[in-house]
C-alpha cells in the first residue's frame, strides 16, 4: 500500500477484516479531522478493507494530493471516500476549491468516488 507524504499532521491506518474473504471490498478515505476515526467504526460495523488517511487541519486539495497514487489499487466495486473542503470555507477563494474537487474527479473515475 503507498503511504502519502507524511507530515506532523497526517495519520495513516489500515484495517483488514478477518472476516471475510480475499475478494472483500476495498474503502480507502482521505480526510481532514473530520475523518479521523471512520476506519473503526466502519472496520467493525462492515465487510469491507479500510485504508485511511487522515491530515487534520488540511485543506482539500491537501487531503487529496495524491488520490491518483492512493487509488490506483481501487476498481469499480471498491470505494474512495473523501471528507474535505471544510477547511477551505474560511478562505473565500471557493473556485479553486471547485477546480480540486474536479482534479479529484476527473482522475478517479476508476472508483466509486
Amino acid at each position: 500500500t503507498h503511504q502519502p507524504n507524511k507530515t506532523k499532521n497526517t495519520i495513516f491506518s489500515k484495517h483488514s477484516n478477518p472476516k471475510h474473504d480475499s475478494k472483500k471490498l476495498k474503502l480507502v478515505i482521505l480526510s481532514d479531522s473530520h475523518g479521523k476515526h471512520f476506519s473503526n467504526l466502519i472496520e467493525r460495523k462492515s465487510h469491507f478493507d479500510v485504508c485511511s488517511f487522515v491530515r487534520s487541519g488540511a485543506k482539500f486539495n491537501k487531503v487529496t494530493e495524491e488520490v491518483m497514487e492512493l487509488s490506483k489499487g481501487l476498481g469499480k466495486k471498491d470505494f474512495l471516500l473523501i471528507i474535505g473542503g471544510t477547511n477551505d470555507m474560511e478562505a473565500t477563494n471557493t473556485t479553486q476549491l471547485l477546480d480540486d474537487v474536479d482534479r479529484v474527479i476527473t482522475h478517479t473515475n476508476h472508483t466509486n468516488l
